[in-house]
């Protein structure tokens, strides 16, 4: 999952771009993935193991 706070395309909502920040996934996110279906499992997966597994590789490229 990838997470942009600022990017360039804020003036087409300026309503809800810059608003949320990090909060954005746990708050707005994952709730609606969750109630379209999403299992708690995929959730661990995406916002925590993937991140996780990431970071003990050392990082992006």
């Amino acid at each position: 999952m990838a997470h942009d706070l600022t990017g360039a395309e804020v003036y087409l909502n300026p309503a809800t771009h810059g608003q949320w920040g990090y909060a954005y996934l746990p708050e707005v996110f994952l709730p609606l993935a969750m109630s379209l279906g999403l299992p708690a499992g995929a959730a661990d997966v995406l916002l925590r193991d993937n991140p996780l597994r990431l970071l003990a590789t050392g990082g992006a490229r």
